[in-house]
């Protein structure tokens, strides 16, 4: 790894890659009386840019903010934070993290969706366990189905189960334990929208509607819903279909993918969860429950090929 000083900041050559928005933290942050000399020992800031860099060497530093960046706004009930780390369905186990605070004071104060607000949460610490101060709410293990339970002091936990559909169905079958109670939940896979096509694939966005019994009375109508031209693919949220013409109030949890893609990943899974601040537990564990049957709907999705206009009209003889 070669890191030298250019006008612009700096540009890391890993192998046959050069990176050149390090600079964005690197170069601004540092004292000056470190640079250059002694940037290597900054070494520990590459994990963190690399998102960035990968997205800059595919699409470039403007071009990613005029083909990508799609502003949507954020109701101002939703200051709670989680920090759902990156897996696909060959991880078996991981945690939960609260990041309310960091997310607050670094990424919640740019406007969703922006470049900025993308690069400050690719940069955000992630929590990992190891540090003091990792708050982990809930951990979630992946088997057969998928098992989540919260992390408390002082209480019983929650926890809940997570079961994908049956072959043929569309269907997941969510369990929520709260002591000696069991309230059952059903997320059902639709596509209201229609599909988009690229020159390499056709993109489907699937929806997830909720319904059930939560508690001591009928669950609300909820529906997980994504908005790729008004509010971007790379954002769901989680509606209440009985108050959706209220505007904010009716947006009960937001997800946002922690990177620069296009359309959100179907090979893995890596984002923040945005809850109102005085949600309950119960209310908290639904939401994180129905997120998980969410992309995992996701990352089933097929990564069909689009048809050229000579094997369309072939396959139609």
């Amino acid at each position: 790894m070669r890191i030298n000083k250019t006008s612009q900041g700096f540009l890391v050559k890993w192998g046959f890659f050069y990176f050149p928005y390090l600079e964005f933290k690197i170069w601004r942050q540092l004292p000056t009386a470190f640079l250059p000399q002694n940037i290597n020992k900054y070494l520990i800031l590459l994990p963190m840019a690399f998102d960035i860099s990968s997205a800059y060497l595919h699409h470039g530093p403007r071009s990613t903010a005029t083909m990508l960046d799609i502003i949507s706004h954020v109701p101002a009930h939703l200051t709670k934070a989680l920090y759902i780390p990156k897996h696909d369905d060959t991880i078996s186990h991981f945690a939960i993290y609260d990041i309310s605070k960091e997310y607050s004071e670094k990424v919640g104060v740019n406007p969703m969706g922006s470049e900025r607000y993308k690069v400050e949460l690719c940069l955000l610490r992630k929590p990992s366990g190891h540090h003091v101060g990792d708050n982990a709410r809930f951990l979630v293990d992946i088997d057969a189905s998928v098992s989540i339970r919260e992390r408390v002091m002082g209480r019983d936990p929650l926890d809940a189960e997570v079961s994908p559909p049956i072959d043929g169905e569309r269907s997941a079958k969510l369990q929520i334990h709260t002591g000696d109670s069991l309230f059952a939940l059903t997320g059902h896979e639709c596509y209201p929208l229609p599909e988009k096509e690229t020159k390499k694939r056709i993109i489907r966005y699937p929806y997830m509607s909720m319904s059930g019994n939560h508690g001591p009375s009928k669950a609300p109508r909820c529906d997980w819903q994504v908005h790729p031209a008004e509010k971007g693919p790379l954002r769901y949220e989680l509606v209440d279909l009985d108050r959706q013409g209220e505007g904010d109030g009716s947006i009960l949890a937001i997800y946002h993918h922690h990177g620069f893609e296009s359309e959100l990943p179907t090979s893995y899974s890596h984002g923040a969860l945005l809850l109102p601040n005085d949600s309950t537990p119960l209310f908290d564990i639904t939401v994180v429950s129905s997120l998980m049957a969410l992309l995992a709907t996701i990352r089933k999705q097929p990564a069909a090929r689009k048809r050229s206009r000579f094997r369309s009209l072939m396959a139609s003889l």
